[in-house]
């Protein structure tokens, strides 16, 4: 298993430092501000418009046919009906194959696959990102099924067959995603800490994260990898 970006969140600058290694540089689209991060230092906060987010250069983390998205998001709304969906982490190749998770409009939390234009997704009934309170969010894919962690906590869970390897080379957006050169589906959220791995972690190893992270402690010295 391999950290295949690692951004902290943690500077005050438009470029986006990816810390595994591997060179994904984000770019903040826009405008943010900075709030106080899950592990003491700064993070990224975005006001939920005029298409305000972190997008990456292109990369592949699907080779070993598997991916995990993780990061601590503070909403500043809670959702429970929004207008549109409102998407929080997700690597695009295309519109017709991505990975990531969103609020949808009847307010529930989603973690989604969608391979050559067909979706899968794990749902779990209501939104568990409170306003205002740090949570700890992770999405997992397989060719076998979708998981949705919360806080450490399996909240959802979809089985499925599929070859998620099709997927390819794309970028990554923390806030939003881009549906061709269309945005503003962007929450008002702060993020830090969001790493990508190329498989599915355990859930232990998510509960692991997690914990380490509520404690305010630092990971990257600790971190799975």
């Amino acid at each position: 298993m391999t950290l295949i970006g690692y951004w902290p969140l943690d500077s005050e600058t438009t470029e986006v430092k990816d810390y595994s290694g591997h060179k994904n540089t984000g770019t903040v689209n826009g405008n943010f501000s900075t709030v106080n991060g899950v592990l003491g230092g700064k993070a990224y906060r975005f006001n939920g418009s005029n298409g305000n987010c972190i997008e990456t250069s292109a990369f592949n983390p699907y080779t070993e046919g598997g991916v995990t998205i993780c990061g601590w998001i503070k909403a500043s709304t809670h959702y429970t009906s929004p207008s549109t969906n409102k998407w929080f982490l997700n690597h695009l190749q295309d519109k017709f194959n991505r990975f990531g998770g969103f609020i949808g409009k009847s307010g529930n939390m989603k973690a989604y696959l969608k391979i050559n234009d067909t979706m899968y997704s794990a749902q779990v009934s209501g939104n568990p990102l409170n306003a205002g309170e740090w949570h700890f969010v992770a999405l997992t894919a397989s060719n076998n099924a979708v998981k949705l962690f919360v806080d450490g906590v399996e909240k959802s869970k979809i089985e499925i067959s599929a070859n998620i390897a099709y997927i390819g080379s794309g970028k990554f957006y923390i806030n939003e995603y881009k549906n061709d050169d269309t945005w503003n589906y962007e929450l008002n959220a702060a993020y830090s800490e969001v790493r990508i791995y190329d498989r599915p972690l355990t859930k232990s190893e998510i509960q692991y994260l997690y914990s380490v992270g509520s404690r305010g402690l630092q990971t990257t010295s600790k971190k799975t990898s």
